[in-house]
């Protein structure tokens, strides 16, 4: 059932959205900022979006940014309290725009990690990579090519045979590498 919310001059909506008009106006345009300063650095055309090409590897990259822009502006809080006797209202004066900078930087990041989350990408591209290094690990370990799908070139049960082949030799070596130092 659809909630509908009346007003006092009789006006209704269907619904009440979230109160974006409480998101502080100064943090937003500092997002924006840091977020047009990636769009000059990153972009080659009016409607082309950078961040929203990254690949799983490129979010875990921009988690760490976050981080860095993060960790970056509670060093220049605490350095500021640290001198703020000494340094008085100028200190916070010399660093608030470098501060409100990493803060807005650490808001896109943020903001890029919170849309792709959203969405079922990370999903889809951390089952993408897990394949990737299955494969590669299959091919490290003789099972298939880099060119070939071991898994449709092989028999489940020569793929278990390898696989029980690999383990028995690996534990007759590590079994014979125990032996020799017991020996020695």
């Amino acid at each position: 059932m659809d909630k509908t919310t009346e007003y006092a001059g009789g006006a209704k909506r269907s619904e009440k959205l979230e109160h974006y008009r409480l998101i502080p106006h100064v943090a937003l345009k500092a997002e924006a900022e840091a977020f047009t300063e990636g769009y000059k650095k990153y972009c080659e055309g009016p409607t082309d979006s950078n961040w929203r090409k990254g690949d799983l590897a490129f979010f875990v990259d921009v988690f760490d940014h976050l981080i860095n822009h993060a960790l970056t502006a509670n060093d220049m809080i605490l350095r500021y309290l640290l001198t703020a006797e000494i340094e008085g209202v100028e200190g916070l004066a010399k660093i608030r725009p470098e501060l409100i900078e990493h803060l807005g930087h650490a808001r896109a990041n943020a903001a890029m990690l919170i849309e792709w989350l959203s969405s079922d990408e990370p999903y889809v591209q951390a089952v993408a990579e897990n394949k990737r290094i299955q494969k590669e690990e299959l091919v490290k370990i003789g099972i298939g090519s880099a060119a070939e799908d071991p898994a449709r070139n092989i028999s489940p049960q020569t793929f278990l045979e390898r696989i029980r082949g690999m383990v028995n030799r690996n534990a007759v070596d590590t079994l014979q590498a125990v032996n020799t130092k017991i020996s020695s």
